[in-house]
């Protein structure tokens, strides 16, 4: 087999709505996700146009394995009266992430000689990422034919790669 792949995830989420009165509710979720995907091919390469005598083919071989972890969550308050209309809320998410990456290129001549290993690397990132987001929107009627939309909203958005420098 030259292509194996697997994945794993968990999965948690809880939500409510509360409702202060007629006019104004308040909605929240939470949400927890957990996984991991690892992934191997194997492929070979002709190396007679590159002089290799026999057994004329590389062999190559990749493989990505992922970790994470992953949060996010929403706060959202409407509100409703005859003249406004409000929708106020706040969001975040947030991924932990880390990486293998690895390749391993290798003449398979038979042993006592061989497999000789011509090339092999190792990259391991990491990565932290978050975003943060609040809004507030709001449609105005001060006569009933017109109506203001008005709004405002901001997205902080942060990724910090704590991977090491180069490959191992």
């Amino acid at each position: 087999r030259n292509l194996r792949q697997q994945e794993r995830r968990q999965t948690f989420r809880i939500g409510f709505r509360q409702s202060f009165s007629p006019q104004s509710n308040l909605i929240g979720n939470f949400s927890y996700n957990k996984g991991d995907s690892d992934t191997f091919f194997k492929f070979f390469i002709d190396g007679t146009p590159f002089g290799m005598p026999p057994p004329p083919f590389i062999e190559d071989a990749f493989r990505n394995a992922v970790a994470e972890k992953a949060w996010t969550g929403e706060l959202q308050h409407l509100y409703r009266s005859a003249s406004v209309k409000t929708v106020a809320g706040a969001g975040f998410f947030r991924i932990d992430q880390d990486i293998t990456i690895a390749e391993n290129v290798t003449w398979p001549i038979p042993p006592p000689i061989g497999p000789i290993d011509l090339f092999a690397a190792t990259s391991m990132p990491e990565f932290d990422i978050s975003h943060y987001n609040l809004y507030l929107y709001a449609h105005i009627t001060p006569v009933k034919t017109l109506e203001l939309t008005l709004g405002a909203s901001g997205d902080f958005f942060k990724n910090d790669d704590k991977s090491p420098a180069g490959l191992d």
